[in-house]
């Protein structure tokens, strides 16, 4: 099944489950794993993180809990990892939301 998502007056974004979104700034992202249509939604996780990053999505700033930001190259790894299986990757860390 494929859904439709319209940010701002924006072109449509479509998707379909499962899918992940990544907010990058600078050597910094974070990432949402969304399993199904019911609410399965997941947020990297990364304990030793201690810096602050916003980044910007649809024009909107967000701030998450530092906890969520982790480095390019476990974004990079996480990236593959679900091409590769299109399932939540394990090799990171997730808080489920």
């Amino acid at each position: 099944e494929i859904y439709t998502l319209s940010l701002h007056d924006a072109l449509p974004i479509w998707f379909s489950y499962p899918c992940i979104a990544i907010c990058v700034n600078g050597e910094y992202a974070v990432v949402n794993y969304f399993g199904n249509a019911e609410g399965e939604v997941w947020l990297s996780y990364n304990e030793d993180n201690r810096k602050e990053v916003t980044f910007s999505a649809g024009g909107d700033e967000w701030t998450p809990d530092i906890s969520a930001v982790i480095r390019l190259e476990a974004m990079f790894s996480c990236i593959m990892e679900f091409l590769l299986t299109c399932n939540r990757p394990s090799c990171i860390q997730w808080k489920k939301l």
